[in-house]
């Protein structure tokens, strides 16, 4: 047992050796650590090593948005929107996917409003309303503000559609009638 924390603690030395080699590696080669750690969903083994690179992307908004989904991930939601935040003043503002990691952390923080407000933002950046039909977001699916303001933004049948269809219903109709008539001639 002794050998075996020693192992684990040699394993995690040598991730963080690892890590701070990389630390001198390109920007983007930082930013894909966090993000491919994040999609193998081992975001708790990068992300207090992540803290050494901090000082060296201050200003990157793709870095603190990959570090607030690794926090999102393992549930520090505080955290989350901490990065989120960063990411938003250093210029990632316009994305939808950043109003939807704030949402999901306001109302895991308990802030429904502020929830609310960041799912419009999100929406109004051409975020699909089924993006928020997620588990993350099933504490507000009785919500009547939550509920109308996904429903404003789903697509709804314009005036030529239902005038196509109506059309194209006529026409299968007609066509179907005039087979019986046909068949009974014969």
């Amino acid at each position: 047992s002794t050998l075996d924390r020693s192992s684990a603690a040699s394993d995690v030395y040598k991730r963080q050796i690892v890590f701070c080699v990389n630390l001198n590696a390109q920007n983007d080669d930082i930013l894909h650590m966090l993000e491919s750690n994040y999609e193998n969903g081992t975001s708790s083994e990068i992300l207090p090593l992540s803290e050494d690179v901090i000082a060296l992307h201050v200003n990157s908004a793709e870095f603190w948005f990959l570090k607030a989904k690794c926090e999102d991930q393992v549930g520090d939601f505080l955290a989350s929107r901490n990065s989120l935040i960063k990411s938003k003043v250093n210029g990632y503002y316009n994305k939808a996917d950043l109003y939807f990691y704030l949402a999901k952390a306001e109302l895991n923080l308990g802030h429904k409003e502020a929830s609310l407000e960041y799912v419009k933002k999100a929406l109004d950046r051409k975020a699909k309303p089924e993006k928020f039909e997620v588990d993350a977001f099933n504490t507000l699916s009785d919500d009547e503000a939550f509920t109308k303001l996904l429903d404003s933004y789903k697509p709804a049948l314009n005036t030529w559609t239902g005038i196509f269809l109506f059309i194209a219903v006529q026409a299968v109709s007609y066509t179907h009638l005039r087979a019986h008539e046909t068949s009974l001639h014969l």
